[in-house]
């Protein structure tokens, strides 16, 4: 079977540009992540989700490719058309993108990240009428000051709550089109 007929390479080929533009998400959400507060900008928001859904569609798309090169390990009495060399190729570039969407997704769902959304839930919170709760001294400030971050967590983790329930919605509905269609 020839490289161009080979439905490995049109998968590897449509992964390869969706890891290249995921690779330009990741450097705007990080871009939007250090200039604009993260509670507040519906475009950091919008880049956020982006990146997340396509960051689950290309480990996705990998995990076919995994599939297909186990396939291939398993029987190579049926593939004899796919030497050795080939096999380790696929299986290197398998390994690559792995590491590759690994290293984005963890800057994704990484500390900086959540350390910068919950500081930024704070002081939109702090920045509201009444953020000092009434704190007269430095125990009740202290105090205060746990309050808000227990609410920036609570918002952070609503949001992403928000984002899921959104995704699964969508999945649910590609579903049903696939049932019905």
């Amino acid at each position: 079977m020839a490289a161009s007929v080979d439905p490995f390479y049109v998968v590897k080929d449509e992964l390869s540009m969706k890891i290249d533009a995921i690779t330009g998400k990741t450097v705007k959400f990080l871009e939007l992540l250090d200039s604009t507060n993260t509670a507040k900008s519906p475009e950091f928001k919008d880049a956020r989700r982006s990146l997340g859904k396509d960051l689950k569609s290309a480990e996705k798309q990998l995990r076919d490719l995994t599939f297909t090169v186990d396939m291939v390990q398993k029987d190579r009495e049926q593939f004899a058309h796919i030497d050795d060399y080939e096999l380790e190729q696929r299986d290197a570039y398998i390994k690559k993108a792995r590491k590759n969407l690994n290293e984005m997704k963890s800057t994704y769902q990484g500390e900086r990240v959540k350390r910068k959304m919950i500081a930024d839930e704070r002081a939109e919170i702090e920045s509201k009428p009444m953020s000092s709760l009434g704190a007269t001294n430095s125990d009740e400030a202290e105090n205060t000051q746990f309050i808000h971050e227990q609410q920036a967590q609570g918002q952070m983790i609503i949001r992403q709550q928000d984002e899921e329930l959104e995704e699964l919605g969508y999945a649910v509905d590609r579903v049903n089109d696939m049932a019905v269609g």
